[in-house]
């Protein structure tokens, strides 16, 4: 973001269902650069330089022969390997809480962080869905 301010429109902070608490969670000091399918990366040079050193691991694999890359695919190098619809609900309010916890750990999120594989979201911002969860109930 320094070199390019641009880039600010793919980098994300990030949270992993560790970082998640009952009714709060712990900032992980963790971004994630966000290139969904469509995106320009002519648009965001620093971006594009700073994933060029990964290029070859991030290139799709033509075939189950290729050693470096990613799973065969139609997409470009840099952009997710995967067709995320739903990424817009990472921007708005919601609900968040990890994969696996001992007890509720639900927490309202209205900062706009993105998720890792070990956390989950409900796209609501409602306080009374919040208290249940974390409720002795559940």
């Amino acid at each position: 973001i320094a070199k390019d301010k641009r880039s600010s429109e793919l980098i994300h902070p990030v949270l992993g269902g560790e970082d998640i608490r009952r009714y709060h969670f712990r900032d992980s000091e963790r971004w994630l650069i966000f290139t969904r399918r469509g995106v320009d990366i002519q648009k965001y040079p620093a971006i594009r330089e700073h994933l060029e050193q990964w290029r070859d691991d991030l290139t799709p694999k033509k075939g189950k022969a290729t050693k470096s890359g990613r799973k065969p695919g139609n997409y470009e190098w840099y952009e997710i390997q995967d067709d995320v619809a739903y990424y817009e609900v990472f921007s708005r309010p919601k609900l968040i809480f990890p994969d696996i916890a001992k007890g509720p750990r639900f927490c309202l999120d209205n900062e706009g962080r993105y998720l890792t594989n070990t956390a989950y979201c409900l796209g609501v911002d409602d306080l009374y869905l919040l208290g249940l969860l974390n409720s002795r109930l559940f």
